[in-house]
């Protein structure tokens, strides 16, 4: 277990580590990022977001839809992800031949998939060729003005959500994390299953993706995000996405309230899994709230703090045994650590957690600590958004949570601003209590 000496030593040569990855020794300052330039084109209710790489040859987009899980009703569980899987699977003419949208977009040398960000938000994702956005984007208008919902698309739909379902259903991560999302988000549709199920899918019919798409694809809140080498043709393309979608709102449900889950509650499923698998979720604040700044701070820290060895940092985060998220998009929104028991052990991460809290919430950080620590986070932001695909999104994201346009910008402001009483005060208000999520192997008791 690391004393509070030795967890300052880790900031600084943690902060060390990572700044050498992005900025060159020299330039051990918190001002060394340059800030990012976005332009801003309204189009009716609708944004788009453009972060210009000259001479770029991969770009890519973000569309992003006020279409997400609390939209549904709380008998429409997947079906903000289903009618997401709908229209990749929607036919568009491409080369004289029908195919679907998303075989189309891989023809092209391109990619394109559906994330649901929180429980509002529903992001169709795209990577191509600079020069191939344009196509790309008018191929997705396209569906936008005539989606399929016929058995067929609709079938293919359920099929790979269905897929994914089973996938999740031995995966110890994605098994504790919507345990706690569906615990900690008790009176909000975030707390929905992202995928729905597979029994509440084959109930879905045709006529039910229609009226959602119908009802929540609209053109206000709309924002699309594009990085690359943008030309004329890619800006008009992605103006007649944003024309594809009616004008107007949609609506959040009305959902069935229910009572929140009192703080330390604990979280347990069993499973066939070999290893346990623990999520520890704390409330976080959002990305407008003045604490934003601090507790990035903090996340970034923590999840070195836990990590086996500094080597670990230079993994995917998937790939990690340790990992924190920071969920700054749903609301409320959560902060939570991720604990693989095959590659950590549990008991003694959730003793380290108690210590860094404690000891973050006791003594204010000395200078030098804080500046590496802000030089780890800033970091770690960066390299995260190094991609075209991971940028658009970034942008797509931060906007949409209520940082407007210039959302990067401030995050990298918010992350210089921090004091050492900031941080304190963060972890007192946010970490005191948190909430257990724990997938448990479960042996069957015949022979």
């Amino acid at each position: 277990m690391k004393s509070s000496a030795s967890i300052r030593r880790s900031i600084v040569a943690c902060g060390a580590m990572v700044l050498s990855f992005v900025v060159p020794a020299a330039a051990a300052t918190t001002e060394r990022f340059p800030p990012v330039v976005i332009d801003t084109l309204s189009i009716t209710d609708g944004q788009i977001l453009t972060e210009r790489d000259p001479g770029a040859l991969v770009g890519a987009a973000t569309l992003s839809i006020l279409a997400g899980l609390d939209r549904q009703q709380t008998t429409q569980s997947g079906i903000a992800a289903l009618v997401g899987e709908i229209l990749l699977q929607t036919p568009v003419s491409f080369h004289q031949r029908m195919m679907p949208l998303v075989d189309a977009v891989s023809a092209i040398g391109g990619t394109i998939h559906v994330e649901m960000v929180g429980g509002e938000r529903l992001n169709f994702v795209i990577e191509a060729r600079s020069a191939d956005l344009a196509p790309v984007l008018r191929l997705v208008a396209q569906v936008l003005l005539a989606p399929a919902f016929d058995t067929t698309a609709v079938q293919q739909a359920k099929d790979r959500l269905v897929a994914r379902l089973r996938t999740q259903s031995n995966n110890g991560d994605a098994i504790a994390t919507e345990a706690f999302r569906e615990g900690y988000y008790r009176s909000s549709n975030a707390g929905l299953p992202t995928f729905g199920t597979i029994a509440q899918l084959n109930r879905l019919t045709p006529l039910d993706a229609q009226a959602f798409f119908f009802s929540a694809y609209r053109r206000t809140g709309t924002l699309l995000s594009l990085v690359g080498d943008e030309t004329d043709a890619t800006m008009q393309a992605a103006k007649m996405v944003i024309a594809a979608l009616p004008t107007g709102a949609s609506q959040p449900a009305v959902i069935d309230q229910r009572a929140t889950l009192s703080p330390n509650t604990k979280i347990i499923s069993y499973r066939n899994n070999a290893m346990p698998w623990i999520v520890v979720g704390f409330p976080a604040p959002n990305a407008t709230s003045q604490d934003f700044g601090a507790m990035l701070l903090f996340s970034t820290f923590l999840e070195t703090a836990l990590l086996p060895d500094l080597a670990s940092l230079t993994l995917d985060p998937s790939l990690r045994p340790v990992t924190v998220r920071y969920d700054y998009y749903s609301h409320p929104a959560t902060m939570f650590v991720s604990i693989d028991g095959g590659g950590a052990e549990p008991l003694l991460a959730l003793r380290r957690i108690t210590l860094v809290v404690n000891d973050f919430a006791r003594r204010e950080l000395d200078d030098q600590s804080l500046l590496a620590l802000k030089q780890l986070a800033l970091g770690r932001f960066i390299t995260e958004n190094l991609h075209p695909e991971e940028r658009a999104s970034a942008i797509a994201v931060l906007a949409g949570s209520g940082l407007g346009a210039d959302a990067r910008n401030v995050v990298l402001r918010r992350i210089e601003a921090v004091t050492s009483a900031d941080l304190q005060q963060v972890v007192r208000r946010y970490c005191a209590k948190y909430t257990l999520s724990m997938v448990v192997p479960h042996r069957d008791s015949g022979p």
